[in-house]
């Protein structure tokens, strides 16, 4: 037991040290999700303390666990359910007893920086083709001083040749006056061959043809006003009948739920689900209702967050214009393939849903 509790130990000292190198935002996005901040709240208090200049979005926020991971030297064959769990059992309270829990003291990170040992070996073989190469070349030290003696010698030579040179008379080059072949005759008194001015050739006079004259207006046949496919849709799209409107608001990707089991969600959805249909509605869905699978056919089972409650079934009454904000978790604790370059969730069997099918792409 004690075996045990000494390794246990050792390792949260090791994580100490691996979490003293990282930087004020890595520390603080490390501090706060120990604290179960969500991803766009971590953000926005990124931005109120002033380390980045433009508030990060949740999505931005989890991408930088990457980097965190990166930092704390984490396996990159490691998956990340498991980099999640190491990373809960040891880098949060490691930053949690550097910090003595107070996030007051996030701003003196990094506690350490890392040292470059400088490479010798590098140095000292540079150093030793510099020694091989003045060895080398040193016996020819007498060559470029002799080519510049050489140079110097044939200039002067050059420069007495000038000064002791007779000038040479030049005549002055006539010039070759050639006449025109139709204005001066030629050798020997016979005219020369006159050019002849080339003959103008027909020109194609234009014809102005009138146009011919519509008989009749053309017609138009305007396109149904809501021509949107039910298949396909992406994060932004909005679906609407004449009762309600589902529109898909944010996916995000490996994002924490359930406090208490401390799971992750493969991928979650955020729909906004409004009722205009003059009365109100009693919406009564579960999981069979939203099916997810990817490309590869492996399929995410699906549950609903209710506030601070995980919920296999919704049963709400939504009155005539608000509106319902469904957040769905799938695949907890599930791991996306490598392979899978497409998800897609089908929402069907509901009278009071629009059915269709949504694709997100990891």
């Amino acid at each position: 037991m004690d075996n045990e509790e000494s390794e246990e130990e050792a390792k949260l000292a090791e994580f100490e040290e691996r979490v003293s190198y990282l930087g004020k935002i890595h520390a603080h996005i490390l501090f706060w999700i120990g604290w179960d901040v969500p991803y766009t709240e971590i953000g926005t208090r990124l931005y109120d303390e002033g380390l980045i200049k433009k508030k990060w979005s949740g999505n931005t926020v989890q991408r930088e666990l990457t980097a965190i991971y990166e930092a704390l030297e984490f396996p990159k064959s490691m998956g990340p359910v498991s980099k999640n769990d190491m990373l809960f059992q040891y880098a949060v309270p490691a930053i949690k007893r550097l910090t003595n829990n107070d996030p007051a003291n996030l701003h003196k990170f990094p506690l350490k920086v890392k040292p470059k040992p400088e490479d010798r070996q590098s140095v000292n073989e540079t150093v030793d083709k510099n020694r091989q190469w003045i060895d080398k070349y040193r016996q020819y030290w007498w060559i470029p001083l002799a080519a510049v003696s050489i140079l110097v010698l044939l200039v002067g030579v050059f420069l007495l040749g000038r000064g002791t040179a007779q000038p040479v008379a030049t005549t002055a080059p006539t010039q070759e006056v050639v006449s025109s072949p139709t204005s001066q005759p030629s050798v020997g008194g016979l005219p020369s061959e006159t050019i002849q001015p080339p003959l103008p050739t027909d020109t194609e006079v234009p014809i102005n043809t009138p146009s011919p004259t519509p008989t009749s207006e053309p017609t138009f046949t305007p396109a149904p006003a809501d021509t949107q496919s039910l298949f396909g849709l992406q994060v932004g799209d909005v679906l609407s009948d004449d009762k309600v409107t589902l529109a898909l608001t944010k996916t995000e990707f490996y994002e924490g739920y359930d406090r208490i089991a401390r799971k992750i969600a493969a991928i979650s959805y955020w729909f906004d689900f409004t009722n205009h249909s003059g009365v109100t509605i009693l919406l009564r869905v579960d999981g069979s209702n939203f099916k997810v699978a990817d490309n590869l056919g492996v399929e995410y089972s699906c549950v609903f967050e209710d506030g601070v409650y995980i919920e296999t079934e919704l049963d709400k009454s939504i009155e005539n214009g608000n509106t319902l904000q469904i957040l769905l978790r799938c695949g907890p604790n599930q791991e996306i393939g490598d392979d899978v370059n497409e998800i897609t969730l089908t929402v069907s069997g509901s009278e009071d849903l629009i059915e269709s099918t949504w694709v997100v792409v990891p």
